[in-house]
């Protein structure tokens, strides 16, 4: 029996009223099996695929690779959904799934953008209201603060209304730190999980590659050339291997400074530790007001 490639409804996001892919027909036409019509478009097509996918037949025939082309497309098509799946959380958390998400995604590209756009973003709201003519008169009262109470601002992290300080910015920048802690946390542990996810798939990938490879090596008589190069990697084949080993020294020195510094789940326990203040005392974080 031939493998099934796509549902219906992944083949229907590919396709526009007067295009669809080569490569998508291609698969489109395969699931069809029986029921391709030559002469159909390819709108009508995933109709009569549709049709094949819901019945009977099909159903029995293809039960476990239906529920696998269910989570593969979740996986590439709706995040928050998968992870919702996967993690066991409800849509109620697809907003934040789905920023922490982007924010990984971002950074595994080696770019903080995403994530310097969302601490400003909650900055701002958190130190909401900012009364900064109010903050300049003060100012004038106080031309130095530094050392006037046990703690000084810091205005690379949070700006106070009082230059000194008082309990409702202590109040605000602590719900802010404990939100933005939380959001680097589930950052950097979303992007362990992302790297876990897609070196499962590429080592599949690449055990299928490795033991046609080696298939192919024992009926080959003759030399590899080394030198060989593909005009669109532009180093050749016993480069690529060193490489290799290059970039497996960079993780493990890389591994080792991380060893040296805070560890998430330090960060982490430390938040635990803010918000259980809570517990049998009043309340004093209840959100951001």
């Amino acid at each position: 029996m031939k493998d099934v490639f796509h549902s219906p409804d992944w083949y229907r996001r590919r396709v526009s009223e007067d295009y669809i892919n080569p490569k998508v027909k291609s698969m489109l036409v395969m699931d069809c099996e029986d029921y391709y019509d030559s002469k159909a478009t390819p709108e009508e097509l995933i109709d009569l695929y549709e049709e094949r996918w819901n019945s009977a037949d099909f159903m029995m025939d293809n039960g476990a690779r239906i529920n696998e082309i269910h989570i593969e497309e979740m996986r590439l098509d709706n995040q928050a959904l998968y992870k919702g799946l996967i993690l066991g959380y409800g849509t109620g958390e697809e907003t934040y799934l789905k920023v922490i998400d982007d924010i990984a995604r971002d950074m595994l590209i080696g770019s903080d953008k995403l994530l310097v756009l969302f601490i400003k973003r909650i900055r701002t709201e958190a130190q909401k209201p900012l009364q900064l003519k109010k903050k300049e008169r003060a100012k004038m009262m106080y031309p130095s603060t530094k050392g006037m109470k046990g703690l000084d601002e810091d205005e690379t992290l949070f700006t106070w209304n009082n230059p000194i300080g008082d309990q409702k910015d202590y109040r605000k920048e602590l719900h802010y730190h404990v939100c933005i802690i939380s959001v680097m946390s589930a950052v950097e542990e979303r992007i362990k999980m992302i790297t876990e996810e897609e070196t499962s798939t590429l080592q599949k990938l690449k055990s299928k590659y490795t033991e046609r490879m080696n298939e192919v090596s024992k009926l080959f008589a003759g030399d590899i050339d080394e030198g060989w190069v593909s005009r669109w990697l532009q180093i050749p084949i016993r480069e690529q291997n060193n490489f290799v080993s290059e970039i497996e020294d960079s993780v493990e020195r890389i591994k080792k400074e991380n060893e040296s510094s805070q560890s998430n789940t330090d960060a982490i326990e430390k938040v635990k530790a803010v918000l259980d203040r809570n517990k049998g005392a009043s309340k004093r974080l209840t959100g951001f007001e």
